[in-house]
């Protein structure tokens, strides 16, 4: 039987994964040209407030989460694959089980190098030691598995994410040209929230007479809607940076010439 050869395996799963990123990012692309989502004010007339709310006529195709994690599979079994043809170069893959390894801190990962005696082995590990194989370490290589895990247990859930919410506060005491607006005298940003649905309420403010007259930006993403790790992260970024780390770690190991 033939040897597992990286150009033909894990090569391959890193060039997927990236047209998995390609293709969801047009798919959102082309989603927010269609008029996604509208913004609208309200005035609440009990508390006397101006209400921002996001108008969404529909949520964000549940298929963008199997498709972030069917990217996120491939990258991850790409390390698995990278492993294995850097320790054990010569085995059939059916033989050979061990997986790329995410330590759960680094003392674990110094006492495994100190056992290492093979050079192919000690170059493998010092390799691991380099890029911060372990939590704590190299944060994406650490989310890449944490988001792996999760996709095996429940689908991803992608979600609306307010990128960039801003209040541009008029200043009414300046008299604007003909043809402009009041010019701005207090830019504000605030927290981005996420998830948002559609009646998300984005801001709530007395409604005086200089708030009526406050200018409001947002922009909104798709983001994983998953609590805890990736909450509120851009997919398709957050996507692009685990194929970076991951086509990083595969140069590294190719350069130390312990893959094809």
């Amino acid at each position: 039987m033939t040897p597992v050869n990286w150009a033909t395996s894990g090569g391959v799963k890193i060039e997927r994964a990236k047209e998995h990123i390609v293709n969801l990012n047009a798919e959102i692309t082309t989603f927010f040209e269609g008029n996604a989502y509208t913004i609208v004010r309200e005035y609440d007339s009990q508390t006397g407030e101006l209400v921002v709310r996001a108008r969404i006529p529909m949520e964000p195709p549940l298929r963008w989460g199997a498709v972030a994690g069917d990217a996120v599979h491939n990258l991850r079994s790409t390390l698995d694959l990278l492993w294995r043809q850097a320790n054990h170069p010569s085995a059939h893959w059916m033989t050979t089980s061990e997986n790329f390894p995410i330590y759960s801190c680094a003392d674990k990962l110094d006492a495994e190098l100190a056992r290492a005696v093979k050079s192919r082995r000690k170059t493998a590990m010092n390799i691991l030691k380099k890029i911060e194989s372990y939590e704590g370490g190299n944060k994406l290589l650490c989310l890449l598995n944490s988001v792996d895990q999760i996709d095996k247990h429940r689908l991803l859930i992608p979600a609306y994410n307010s990128t960039d919410l801003t209040r541009i506060m008029p200043d009414l005491s300046v008299e604007p040209l003909p043809g402009q607006f009041f010019p701005p005298r207090e830019i504000q940003r605030m927290t981005p929230l996420c998830p948002i649905h559609d009646g998300t309420e984005l801001l709530r403010v007395p409604a005086n007479l200089g708030e009526m007259n406050v200018q409001f930006q947002f922009q909104f993403s798709i983001a994983f809607g998953e609590v805890g790790i990736v909450h509120g992260k851009d997919i398709v970024a957050t996507l692009g940076q685990l194929a970076d780390v991951v086509e990083g770690i595969a140069e590294t190991i190719r350069i130390a010439g312990l893959i094809r």
